[in-house]
């Protein structure tokens, strides 16, 4: 058997950070979105064992690789293989979540090629197990993260940007030096400044999107992110000053992402090419309805595998 899905990155319409965890994890408050910026992942089954290749930006393909580890996950015991093969265009580093996204769809379409045999919330869990951004994949749309990030409400949200603009300055930031360079204060106990600013800040994200406000938009890591690469500043003054509705960096970075009507976001991507500020992405958002229905179409059977 053979199927073929999009692996989609995101980006955190919000990010708060409510502190630091005795587990040097941090709490968070987050709001995720997936966009049509994606990599492509084939799935075949195969004799006993987990092959991987790849194809465009370069990856590791071993042991180390999110996708191989999420295989060997779900296939353990199966007597079942898989020959994978991923086309990778979401760039590393990014803050765009490529690696939990390529995880994520792996644990699916893994579980699709041996009977759908583990619970949805068995697969929750080995999501949560790969990292923090995981869980949210096995959902996208529009969704709150709490936690670390593993805990996932999806949300309706009734106006989101029609466009995003992603500028890539072609390098990586460290998820683990910009949280350093964040010094969050401990959060204790833990979990209790998460669940007490929830719904303020559900409900703070709601009045912006209804008012189209996308420059209070927030993300507590981009002080500390700019901190480290002061070319990240730039980037987001420049494409304020080209008329985008509003400018956040994505997660920890290093991408920067403009919201917009997509004739202002084409210009905004041109004048950033003819100015080398790095690489661009024009996408759009990618709801929930929408997503699970490109998974059910390759048999992923969402409703069946429990709540």
């Amino acid at each position: 058997m053979r199927i073929s899905l999009p692996s989609y990155a995101k980006v955190n319409l919000w990010l708060e950070i409510a502190g630091r965890r005795p587990d040097g994890f941090h709490e968070l408050i987050t709001v995720l979105q997936t966009v049509s910026l994606k990599d492509d992942l084939v799935f075949e089954s195969a004799d006993p064992g987990v092959k991987l290749v790849t194809r465009g930006r370069p990856v590791p393909d071993g042991e180390e690789n999110s996708i191989v580890k999420a295989a060997r996950l779900v296939l353990h015991g199966s007597g079942i293989g898989l020959h994978i093969a991923l086309t990778k265009r979401i760039p590393l580093g990014a803050g765009l979540g490529g690696g939990s996204s390529n995880a994520a769809v792996t644990l699916m379409a893994a579980n699709r090629l041996t009977g759908n045999r583990l619970t949805w919330t068995r697969l929750g869990e080995l999501a949560a197990s790969l990292g923090s951004d995981v869980s949210f994949f096995l959902r996208g749309g529009t969704a709150l993260g709490t936690g670390r990030g593993e805990r996932i409400e999806s949300l309706e949200i009734s106006s989101l940007p029609p466009a995003f603009l992603l500028v890539w300055p072609r390098f990586a930031l460290s998820t683990g030096d910009v949280y350093a360079s964040l010094g969050a204060p401990a959060a204790d106990p833990p979990g209790a400044l998460t669940s007490g600013r929830a719904d303020t800040t559900i409900r703070r994200f709601r009045e912006i999107a209804g008012e189209n406000e996308w420059r209070s938009l927030r993300n507590d890591l981009e002080k500390p992110a700019i901190g480290l690469f002061p070319a990240l500043a730039r980037i987001k003054e420049y494409l304020l000053q080209w008329g985008c509705s509003g400018v956040l960096l994505a997660g920890s970075g290093s991408v920067v992402f403009a919201m917009g009507d997509r004739s202002t976001l084409t210009r905004a991507s041109r004048l950033c090419r003819e100015r080398d500020l790095g690489e661009t992405f024009l996408c759009r958002p990618v709801g929930g309805s929408e997503y699970r229905r490109r998974f059910e179409r390759a048999g992923v059977q969402f409703e069946s595998l429990g709540s």
